[in-house]
């Protein structure tokens, strides 16, 4: 017999543990999806809870507040990371999260709390416009 496996005898039954049950009923009910989170939570925000939160789910950093991580749901991704965040982090009216994942095989992004604001950029481009001066 090979080392590491257990002849099963007619009438064992397989022995399982609840760690090994708790793993498999997790991956039946629930998926997870690669995300990419930036954050601007202004000057007082509630960045101990929010690094807290990234810590506990194993973000990677990505560059000034942004950060990759896997997240797991049940049915509606953004719903559910919504509801986590705010249940976790103290999100001021100003704050922003902005989330980028896939969704029906395109990746796409969107606001979870805050909205967009007027770029820093804005204006430095030079703009090709064919205006004849008269």
């Amino acid at each position: 017999m090979a080392r590491g496996h257990m002849a099963i005898r007619e009438g064992d039954a397989p022995r399982v543990t609840a760690n090994a049950l708790s793993k498999s009923l997790h991956k039946a009910t629930s998926q997870d999806a690669l995300i990419w989170m930036s954050f601007d939570l202004g000057i007082q925000g509630d960045y101990e809870g929010l690094y807290a939160w990234l810590d506990r789910h194993g973000a990677k950093e990505c560059g000034d507040s942004v950060a990759a991580l896997r997240y797991p749901f049940k049915q509606d991704l953004i719903k559910e990371l919504t509801a986590d965040l705010k249940r976790n982090v103290k999100l001021e009216k100003r704050a922003r999260v902005y989330v980028v994942y896939r969704k029906d095989g395109k990746v796409t992004g969107r606001f979870i709390t805050g909205g967009r604001k007027n770029s820093p950029w804005a204006g430095y481009g030079v703009k090709d416009e064919d205006i004849e001066d008269s």
